[in-house]
């Protein structure tokens, strides 16, 4: 009897459980199912997705990680740029490990936001309370509109320090007086 292996979603990237299918032994059949809206889009009206490799390395470029040209191959200069981005911000050695999935994603479109969005900010200064105790410092995208919101209070006031514009959901419910749908775990605080 044949057994199936089946991976269900969106393909936006080649995610960890999609790689568990790919790498399983032969006797399984390995079936992908995508959709061509993601279900959360459809539930919830919105959703991110997983970047391109052309965007990827356009972020990368801009960021200066990578020199190579814009061409969708991910070679060994658009690896290279992921593992040096992943070592700039991640700060436990397990979540530095070259692969493109979610976790580097958020990372990548944060960085690359901050920069295009702030003229004084440092992508740390986002950075979870937990200090990845829980989570990898960075569990959601941030808002664009923070960001410029952000940046025009201190044009205009000086003085904005941000100690912590993100929160993990473990972080978040340790904290007293937290509430758990709090803006922290969006991005948007």
């Amino acid at each position: 009897m044949m057994k199936i292996a089946v991976a269900l979603g969106t393909f936006d990237g080649l995610h960890t459980a999609h790689r568990e299918v790919l790498t399983l032994p032969n006797g399984f059949k390995k079936v992908a199912v995508t959709f061509d809206m993601p279900p959360k889009m459809l539930l919830k009206g919105k959703c991110e997705l997983i970047l391109t490799l052309q965007e990827r390395q356009e972020y990368l470029k801009f960021l200066g990680l990578y020199k190579g040209k814009i061409d969708g191959i991910d070679g060994k200069q658009t690896k290279s740029a992921v593992k040096n981005l992943q070592a700039k911000y991640f700060t436990r050695k397990s979540d530095v490990d070259g692969l493109y999935g979610k976790n580097t994603d958020i990372l990548l479109v944060n960085a690359y936001r901050v920069k295009k969005y702030t003229s004084n900010f440092d992508l740390t200064e986002f950075k979870c309370g937990c200090h990845t105790k829980y989570c990898t410092g960075y569990p959601a995208y941030l808002s664009i509109n923070l960001l410029r919101n952000i940046q025009t209070m201190r044009n205009n006031y000086g003085g904005i320090k941000v100690t912590c514009g993100l929160r993990c959901k473990k972080y978040n419910s340790s904290l007293r007086g937290s509430v758990s749908n709090s803006y922290h775990l969006y991005g948007r605080a």
